[in-house]
């Protein structure tokens, strides 16, 4: 790590401590007594997440002046491919009007941050004072990272969340999104600038400190990774039923449109990977020969596709064998009905039965 990186980590972590013990008992969760006894022991816990900030953070705490809102729309992103947790800062904006800020956390086990990213998008669980400020026109215009680190195992993931409740009202006081304009929760001392000097105005209603704090803090390592093992499992049942309900539904209210679009959901894979789909495709044929999944009970004869079955049925050969299974003259080696007594005479003859008879004689022992 850089000389620059592990003095950021070491002053956040120090403002971090700051905030926790000078947070009086009452207003946080007991969890974080039980947990955090030390500032070792929260610096040791804090050093194994490998914790990453954004770029240019050591510069704008240590400045004199608050950062602008442009240093804030700046902050970097993410999208549905990175599996993160993050503390996150919202930007929203209204034209004639002070911006203002918000800032959380992250933490869902399964997709991380870019699930409460999705959830503004869709104006769902929304803070008050942020859903006020929605109602009164204001727009969320970014949403940014302040630190982020990769998707915990479920075995960290109770302390970690812990972990980063604790940041999250850490960096809301440095920045001050908190949405008093004139007391300080006994936090004044953290904040990084005169409120006075600031731009912009913060939405944030209370401490984070103080809330329930989802996770099995109970349950071993062990436990935990076991549990989540069948969390998943039950994920991916629950997954696939509503899947086939889906498809089903489709089928009967939407078919023309449904076929169509998975048709061009299928051409585009093929066309985006022809080998994976050469692959797949003999694979499938293969098991399908193996299992007899397309077959011809009457011919004996198994295909790969069911639309080679199909051809199959409505061919000559085929209806010719079905003709002459209703025939009274049988001929059980080659599976044939003949109208007539001579016309199976005249077949027994043949190149064909006798290749037929030969095939169904076992060979015979062999003598020592």
């Amino acid at each position: 790590m850089a000389f620059q990186d592990t003095a950021l980590f070491q002053v956040v972590i120090l403002a971090y401590w700051t905030c926790l013990n000078d947070t009086h008992f009452n207003a946080k969760n007991p969890l974080f007594a039980r947990f955090f006894t030390s500032e070792e022991d929260l610096n040791t816990i804090a050093a194994a997440t490998s914790l990453m900030f954004c770029p240019g953070l050591w510069e704008v705490i240590h400045a004199t002046t608050p950062p602008t809102i442009e240093w804030f729309k700046g902050l970097p992103t993410c999208n549905s491919l990175w599996l993160i947790w993050g503390v996150y800062l919202l930007v929203l904006e209204k034209d004639g009007c002070r911006p203002l800020i918000y800032i959380g956390s992250g933490t869902s086990a399964m997709c991380g941050v870019i699930v409460r990213f999705k959830q503004y998008d869709d104006l769902f669980l929304l803070p008050l004072r942020l859903e006020e400020a929605l109602e009164m026109g204001y727009i969320i215009v970014h949403k940014g990272l302040l630190c982020w680190i990769d998707l915990p195992t479920a075995a960290q993931v109770p302390v970690y969340r812990l972990l980063f409740h604790v940041l999250e009202a850490t960096f809301s006081y440095m920045f001050w999104a908190m949405y008093a304009k004139n007391g300080d929760y006994g936090m004044g001392h953290i904040r990084l600038w005169d409120r006075e000097a600031m731009e912009y105005d913060g939405l944030c209603s209370h401490c984070c400190l103080n809330e329930g704090i989802r996770g099995d803090f109970d349950l071993t390592a062990e436990q935990l990774e076991a549990q989540a093992i069948e969390k998943e499992k039950k994920r991916l049942e629950l997954k696939k039923e509503n899947a086939t309900n889906h498809h089903y539904k489709q089928m009967a209210e939407n078919y023309d449109e449904y076929i169509t679009q998975a048709n061009e959901r299928v051409q585009k894979s093929r066309a985006n990977n022809p080998e994976k789909h050469k692959e797949t495709q003999n694979l499938r044929a293969q098991k399908a020969i193996e299992n007899n999944t397309h077959h011809c009970d009457l011919c004996n004869l198994s295909f790969t596709t069911k639309l080679s079955l199909k051809n199959h049925l409505e061919s000559a050969k085929h209806l010719r064998k079905a003709k002459e299974s209703d025939n009274p003259f049988r001929c059980a080696p080659c599976n044939l009905g003949f109208h007539n007594k001579s016309n199976l005479n005249r077949h027994e003859k043949s190149d064909r039965h006798r290749k037929a008879v030969a095939a169904t004689v076992l060979p015979s022992p062999e003598l020592d």
